[in-house]
């Protein structure tokens, strides 16, 4: 039986005795930041050098993946902390790198162009042993079909694109709370997710403070 905590909406205001519990939480379960490996050889997928931490989640209330054309409802997935290339996060003002976990462009939450971490939302939950984590080619978010997807699964893959090892993502369970990629955690809503996310973006990308401060504000 898949074990899980539930988390809503208003035990992430900020302010609340909730909101500081889960970020002592998160600051002594994601206070190491060794880097845990390259998670791929050559070509631009060698641009994600490490994965920090990884929590499996369920949503209560369905929200769009913007990131894809066809807007699916996201019921769960992972959320994802990432240290990749400062370079491939910088936004342009026409297409961007798009970022994926196997055959799914995520959701970038925070900039990470100045610390090259940046924390992601993968809209469903795939098996990370063997979705390698990968930068494709520069596109809008709502022009990703699914045959684009399979398409840079592909490429990459041919490009010598690897999952990360049963050990990384093993050390990256654990920093990301759960322990395990069984015991997910529940959310209340899309907003739940990002207030958790601000703890994160605390953690690993402490130059981006303000903006997680507006995550909690919502």
């Amino acid at each position: 039986m898949v074990n899980s905590t539930r988390f809503g909406s208003k035990r992430f205001v900020l302010g609340t005795l909730a909101v500081m519990a889960v970020a002592a939480a998160a600051v002594t379960a994601l206070s190491d930041r060794r880097a845990v490996e390259v998670s791929v050889v050559r070509g631009s997928s060698e641009k994600v050098h490490s994965i920090l931490a990884a929590l499996p989640i369920e949503v209560g209330t369905p929200f769009a993946h913007d990131w894809s054309s066809e807007r699916a409802m996201v019921t769960g997935g992972w959320l994802l902390a990432l240290e990749v290339e400062p370079e491939m996060l910088v936004r342009h003002q026409s297409a961007d790198p798009v970022l994926y976990v196997g055959d799914h462009a995520v959701e970038r939450i925070n900039s990470g162009e100045n610390s090259g971490r940046v924390i992601v939302i993968v809209p469903k939950r795939i098996d990370l042993e063997n979705a390698p984590i990968y930068f494709g080619s520069a596109a809008l978010p709502e022009s990703v079909s699914a045959s684009t997807r399979k398409l840079e699964l592909t490429r990459a893959r041919n490009d010598g694109a690897k999952p990360f090892s049963e050990a990384a993502l093993s050390a990256a369970y654990k920093k990301g709370l759960s322990g395990s990629d069984t015991a997910t955690v529940e959310f209340q809503d899309r907003r739940a997710v990002l207030e958790f996310a601000a703890q994160w973006i605390y953690e690993f990308c402490p130059d981006e403070t303000e903006f997680a401060n507006s995550l909690l504000l919502m």
